[in-house]
């Protein structure tokens, strides 16, 4: 038997032993939906055991299902046996256990996402476990943080489960999750089962969940709730959180790519800074090399003609970093003297060797130019101190140029950190050789002492940009005495510009170990900003709190239209074919409601979608035209909204008969639509013959006279030299007359007998509607015992004909 045989074995005798008698208990008075979540309980506490012993035994299958694939850490699988027994004892109507579990479930969810947000360490994540496979793993033994957060979903909904509202919002928000991180692993899209660079969702945590939200979702439809389940009461709060769910989702994934796009750019920065340092170092090691050469091509420099061979490199300008370029010869102790007469004898009057030292070697400054700034250096013995000997004995023995650590110059005034560069002088050239023969052919070194602050100091051409602070550390960080140059002076500015971006370069330049801190400063301009998260976090808040108030006012509609339903069928129960009627309408505006309402949103949330891709592609305007079509889709809805909102006005209130001018309310119509797009540009046309009054229903006949106008007006054919609409009132056989006539797009044909039925559009390219219009003022026309009637006006335009009695 193999050991995932003994395993399994194991466990389900566990399983049964703990649960079977509870189980027993419950089979006997048990629905489906019940048996179902039993067993899907069941199912979870396995798959976590199965995971914990993987990890326990070492076995990659069990943890990993797949090498590539993300593994399912320690606590995860702990959380799944909290959650299956949780939610076991949850359908049992246990709630003490199951409120326990779900508090361990969401104290462990809600400190691993602290430990993210906050970058700290509980250290909760190798609390139970060393864990040796961290493939797609940021923090070793720590959950995914979607994968957190749907156990901190799952530890609300054990401990408030008798709360259906909390169970159906918090499973399909895990549901949501989970199917998203399936699909990013069936497609291979690693951004939907992990956020940013952190901790990916196992597949198989994500089967997990899925069985979990599946099985919660279930719960709520049992006998356990006593009251009816009707989803349209629960879909207000639920569509507010699992928006913000998601809407906390995208904000993280912009969060993430502007970090990562800021931190590119800075390390180009750096990196682009860096190589201009190493330029700049390069191309005063090649000035020396120059020096070096005008001494290798004669058996003696004078110092005319070294004073005309550094006035030619024009050091002050070209080579501003340092202070001047020299020569050291290395003299031997007993022909010091010697040497010093030599020197006074060749025209350097008043020459002598300082400080005095017991070393037998002397490493004398011949000759500095420019004189004016360097005269205190003139026959110094480099080798009496420490780092000017070291860097210069490196220099002689390996015949490359040398560094020297961190001193102060005896010419700088300021007394500011400097060094010197050194290349060593031979008497003929060596390729190759030891290090005693380099020592017996040994002149002394071209040189150049540097000021830190004048060599690193010009950003302007060594960074291009003020956008970085950096310093340089002749050694270990930390150390003060290490430091030959920093461009912050403010330590409050440095402790600011730790919070950004920071990163550490050990640069080797000649024998020396130079580590270089680049931080950004406060002229750091990103290319990547907050701004577009904080759009997404807004735009996803306040799309929560719309959806949230618009369903709600949706359900409150509807539980008005259906009380207004039941009402009308009570009424109208003795009547064979206006029962059926009524129904057939009913069903239209339940069937159109739900289908015009879903599409707008189903939209939106596509929309939504598109703009994190483009987001997270940096496609700015992308992500702008998806947000804004999102926006126009709303605006849609909400215009449908109102409309049906006025339908259920219109159909509930009720109205007396008042004495009303018709022509009065025409010319208010006209005026009320005068700023219509389009209006100057009709030519309106009215021949008001009845002059009267007549006694109707206010609102029904505004209704009426404005719907028919403002659809003259917005259905004109633009391709029509002149558009126009004729009114004509008159009295007729004790009716009045109202006709209005257009040569706009009309209506077609065949579309006319379904032209006064509900969410009927006929020209929706045209002008966006509800289609309630038409269906409206049919239900007016007929309320005030009226006729209304349609002719196409030739071949192209319409007529419409109202006739209402004058006793009304």
């Amino acid at each position: 038997m193999s050991s995932i045989d003994r395993i399994t074995n194991t466990i389900y005798d566990l399983i049964q032993m703990i649960f079977f008698d509870a189980f027993k208990a419950k089979l006997s008075n048990t629905n489906l939906y019940e048996a179902i979540g039993i067993l899907l309980a069941v199912i979870v506490i396995f798959l976590g055991a199965l995971v914990v012993m993987g990890w326990h035994i070492n076995e990659a299958r069990l943890i990993q299902v797949l090498p590539q694939f993300a593994p399912m850490q320690y606590n995860t699988a702990l959380c799944f046996a909290l959650s299956g027994i949780g939610f076991f004892f949850l359908i049992l109507q246990r709630s003490l256990p199951s409120l326990l579990c779900g508090g361990l479930i969401f104290i462990i969810g809600f400190s691993t996402l602290a430990q993210y947000i906050f970058q700290m360490n509980f250290g909760i994540d190798n609390f139970l476990m060393d864990h040796t496979i961290t493939t797609k793993t940021s923090h070793p033994g720590r959950m995914a943080p979607n994968t957190a957060l749907c156990f901190l979903l799952i530890g609300v909904a054990l401990m408030a489960g008798r709360l259906r509202i909390v169970l159906v919002t918090m499973s399909v928000t895990v549901l949501i999750l989970a199917s998203m991180a399936l699909m990013g692993y069936f497609f291979y899209t690693d951004v939907l089962y992990g956020w940013g660079n952190l901790t990916r969702m196992a597949i198989h945590t994500a089967v997990g969940f899925l069985l979990l939200g599946i099985g919660f979702l279930m719960t709520a439809l049992t006998r356990v709730y006593r009251e009816e389940f009707k989803a349209s009461r629960y879909s207000p709060t639920s569509v507010f959180i699992i928006v913000l769910v998601l809407t906390g989702y995208s904000w993280y994934g912009a969060e993430d790519f502007v970090y990562k796009r800021n931190q590119e750019y800075f390390e180009n920065l750096v990196s682009d800074a860096t190589s201009e340092l190493k330029n700049r170092y390069s191309l005063y090691e090649q000035s020396l090399t120059g020096g070096l050469g005008l001494f290798n091509a004669s058996e003696f420099v004078s110092l005319n003609e070294w004073r005309d061979y550094v006035d030619t490199l024009d050091v002050r300008n070209a080579l501003p970093g340092i202070n001047g370029i020299g020569y050291i010869h290395n003299v031997n102790a007993p022909d010091l003297e010697t040497y010093l007469s030599d020197m006074q004898e060749r025209g350097m009057s008043g020459f002598k060797n300082h400080p005095e030292t017991e070393f037998r070697d002397k490493f004398v400054i011949q000759y500095i130019e420019p004189i004016n700034i360097n005269e205190k250096a003139v026959g110094l013995d480099i080798g009496f101190e420490k780092n000017r000997r070291m860097a210069a004995e490196r220099a002689r023995d390996t015949g490359l140029p040398s560094l020297t650590r961190r001193i102060i110059l005896v010419q700088d005034q300021e007394k500011l950190p400097g060094f010197l560069l050194l290349l060593p002088v031979y008497s003929e050239p060596i390729v190759a050789g030891t290090v005693a023969e380099r020592r017996e052919k040994f002149d002394g070194w071209v040189y150049a002492p540097f000021i830190g602050k004048n060599f690193l100091g010009d950003q302007s051409q060594l960074q291009r940009t003020d956008q970085l602070f950096f310093e340089v550390h002749d050694g270990d960080i930390g150390d003060p005495d290490n430091i030959i140059f920093s461009n912050v002076d403010d330590q409050q500015t440095i402790l600011v510009s730790y919070k950004k971006y920071k990163q550490n370069i050990r640069l080797k330049i000649a024998g020396q170990t130079w580590n270089i801190v680049w931080r950004t400063s406060e002229s750091f301009d990103p290319p990547a900003n907050n701004g577009i998260s904080l759009a997404i976090a807004m735009i996803g808040f306040l799309l929560a709190i719309f959806l949230y108030f618009t369903l709600k006012r949706l359900v409150r509609s509807n539980d008005i239209i259906s009380k207004e339903v039941k009402k009308q069928i009570k009424e109208i129960a003795k009547r064979e074919t206006e029962l059926r009627a009524a129904n057939e309408e009913l069903e239209e505006f339940a069937y159109r409601t739900s289908h015009d309402l879903r599409a707008p949103l189903v939209s939106s949330i596509a929309l939504i979608d598109i703009a994190q891709d483009c987001i997270q592609n940096d496609d700015k305007e992308g992500a702008v035209g998806s947000l804004t079509h999102a926006q126009n889709s709303l605006k849609k809805l909400e215009t449908l909204v109102k409309d049906i909102l006025a339908l259920t006005a219109t159909k509930n209130i009720v109205e007396e008969n008042v004495l009303i001018t018709p022509s009065e309310v025409i010319e208010n119509s006209l005026e009320k639509f005068s700023s219509m797009e389009g209006f100057d540009t009709l030519a309106i046309t009215k021949t008001l013959k009845f002059s009267g009054a007549i006694m109707v229903k206010r609102s029904r006949f505004e209704l009426i006279i404005e719907n028919l106008i403002s659809n003259a007006i917005k259905y004109r054919d633009l391709t029509e030299d002149q558009s126009f609409i004729t009114i004509k009132t008159y009295e007729f056989d004790h009716e009045f007359l109202f006709k209005i006539e257009d040569n706009g797009l009309g209506i077609d044909l065949k579309e006319q007998g379904d032209m006064f039925k509900m969410f009927k559009r006929f020209h929706p390219k045209t002008s966006f509607g509800s289609g309630l219009g038409l269906y409206m003022v049919k239900k007016s026309v007929d309320i005030l015992k009226g006729r209304i009637s349609y002719e196409t006006r030739g071949t192209k335009g319409s007529r419409f004909i109202v006739n209402i009695p004058l006793e009304n």
